[in-house]
This record gives C-alpha cells, sequence and structure tokens, in this order.
C-alpha cells in the first residue's frame, strides 16, 4: 500500500486507503493511535470500549 504525502494548512498528511478503513472500521470521526519509533510510523485502530 502506498500513500503520497500532501500538505494541508501548514501541515503534511496522507490520505487513508478506503479498503483499509473499510476493513478496520475506520470512519469519519474515528480515533486512531500513531506510533512514531525508529524511523516508522505504526497507524493502529483505537479498540472500542464496551
Amino acid at each position: 500500500m502506498q500513500a503520497v504525502v500532501q500538505k494541508w494548512g501548514n501541515s503534511l498528511g496522507f490520505c487513508i486507503p478506503a479498503v483499509w478503513a473499510k476493513d478496520n472500521n475506520v470512519g469519519r470521526g474515528s480515533k486512531l493511535e500513531v506510533i512514531a519509533e525508529k524511523g516508522k510510523i505504526t497507524i493502529l485502530p483505537q479498540k472500542k470500549i464496551a
């Protein structure tokens, strides 16, 4: 999976592919956990607390 970094306001960002979003039940307003370490970024959907 590839994404292109774009300028959004004063920040940089990229679009999450629709297939990944659907497979991980992520939609508008969903919260994600972003882990940055050793030159890598990992994005995980936050688990919903029942």
